[in-house]
């Protein structure tokens, strides 16, 4: 298996200047947690959709300005 490249992952990657695969593992650890206690994902699942497609067209714009960046430097 080969590894492709993805411009996406570079600006992720430059943007957070993290590439530790611990943040993977604990950010996997937050989602189990949060959906194993209904609560908390009562909290999170009350957000309005329209805020959450916000904040996904901002990361999303971060990622794709930084992805760009990175392969013009």
């Amino acid at each position: 298996m080969g590894f492709k490249k993805c411009r996406e992952n570079a600006g992720l990657l430059a943007l957070t200047r993290v590439g530790s695969r611990r943040v993977i593992q604990i950010s996997a650890g937050f989602m189990i947690f949060f959906s194993v206690f209904g609560k908390f994902g009562a909290l999170f699942a009350s957000i309005p959709l329209p805020i959450i497609a916000a904040l996904y067209c901002v990361f999303f714009g971060y990622v794709c300005t930084y992805s760009h960046l990175s392969n013009h430097m």
